[in-house]
């Protein structure tokens, strides 16, 4: 498989249709901003001001995070079992999968050329006053990446849920609200009450978004902070094991029934 091929085609394909690109783009970033202002009202309100420097790094983290971990992919998996053109990919040489995740690096490094300077902007609009170490940079990235592959899995099974149903896209968009109250964009996972916090630290969404975020910004244990990616690697796993199952099982449907 030649996987630069198919990642260069995803971003001349995200560049052909600009219109989806940047629709695509002002969505994951309209959200958490709008969120990060409401939020910098109610501390300002309530004689909390300092912590709104902490508060403004963080959405743009979790801004930066959600671009870098969502993956549109699994929409367009989920159309092509639908229609049945799915088959195509099964007679491929390798694994479908595998140009999904081509497909999802090409589209990453696009929007990471249209969301890193937007949030260097904001970062140097607001100027939060955060200490940043080499340790915690270096836990935000490997969490990152995790966060990243939780995602891709996530997305991917539900989008293998259309090979049992036409209306996976209702499932999709449920996964996305989810993400959004539960991630950490809703609201910041420490202003929560701490029952809260330990229920949504134990979700998958809060790995994928909240997570990398709380990382780079709270001075924590070295002892907490592998206690945390090691739950996060077991989402990983989780995900990745289930992921193959059900596609597995899926595909062994389509071809019985084709579709």
């Amino acid at each position: 498989m030649n996987f630069i091929f198919y990642a260069r085609h995803s971003m001349l394909s995200l560049l052909v249709f600009r219109g989806f690109f940047f629709s695509l783009a002002l969505q994951w970033i309209i959200p958490p901003l709008i969120a990060m202002f409401a939020w910098i009202a109610v501390l300002e309100n309530s004689n909390r001001t300092g912590q709104v420097d902490w508060l403004i790094a963080n959405y743009l983290t979790i801004l930066f995070v959600n671009q870098f971990t969502y993956s549109y992919e699994h929409w367009t998996i989920a159309f092509q079992i639908r229609n049945g053109t799915y088959s195509k990919q099964l007679l491929l040489p390798y694994h479908p999968i595998l140009q999904s995740i081509a497909d999802n690096f090409g589209s990453k490094l696009l929007f990471l050329c249209f969301n890193i300077p937007i949030v260097i902007i904001l970062w140097l609009v607001f100027h939060p006053h955060i200490d940043l170490t080499g340790w915690r940079i270096v836990y935000f990235m490997i969490s990152l990446v995790f966060a990243s592959v939780i995602r891709f899995f996530m997305g991917f099974i539900l989008a293998c849920i259309s090979f049992w149903t036409t209306r996976s896209d209702s499932t999709l968009l449920v996964n996305d609200a989810l993400m959004f109250l539960l991630g950490g964009q809703a609201a910041p996972i420490a202003f929560l009450p701490s029952v809260l916090q330990s229920t949504i630290q134990f979700l998958p969404y809060f790995s994928c978004l909240g997570l990398p975020a709380m990382l780079l910004l709270s001075p924590l244990d070295h002892g907490v902070v592998f206690e945390l990616i090691a739950k996060q690697c077991i989402w990983l796993m989780i995900f990745m094991l289930s992921g193959y199952w059900i596609w597995k099982s899926g595909v062994n449907k389509f071809q019985a029934t084709g579709g």
